[in-house]
């Protein structure tokens, strides 16, 4: 328990760290999930990748791409609702598409709270898993 709470205290955030702020490739999607795996199956000596997704959900940790996707929800929303104009007009011009797709993707209606980008977000992952 104790890795578990470190790995979610410390290293996620550290992996994730600014990419919200940025467009991330494929390439460098994979990459993170690789490196994100690795240490889960260090830990957990986990062969399946559904079963480290299982134990993702138990730990309450999401995998990256889906934590990646939370925190770029919750990024976007900030600047779209700040009350600097110039923070709207750069949302407006830079990640409002981007911010509708994943908004659309995990099936947010009203995005108003952060906590709401989370349950849609999990619940996203709840049926993925579901899929197995």
């Amino acid at each position: 328990m104790v890795l578990c709470h470190l790995l979610n205290t410390f290293c996620l955030p550290v992996l994730l760290y600014g990419l919200e702020a940025v467009p991330i490739s494929n390439a460098n999607l994979r990459t993170l999930q690789s490196t994100w795996n690795v240490a889960l199956n260090k830990i957990f000596k986990l062969k399946s990748l559904s079963n480290l997704y299982y134990v993702q959900y138990f730990m309450g940790t999401l995998p990256v791409n889906y934590a990646l996707d939370l925190r770029k929800l919750s990024f976007q929303h900030k600047q779209n609702v700040h009350h600097i104009s110039v923070m709207n007009l750069l949302f407006s011009l830079t990640a409002s598409k981007e911010f509708e797709l994943l908004c659309k993707n995990y099936s947010v209606i009203q995005p108003q709270a952060d906590g709401r980008f989370r349950a849609c977000v999990w619940q996203a992952f709840v049926c993925y898993l579901a899929s197995f």
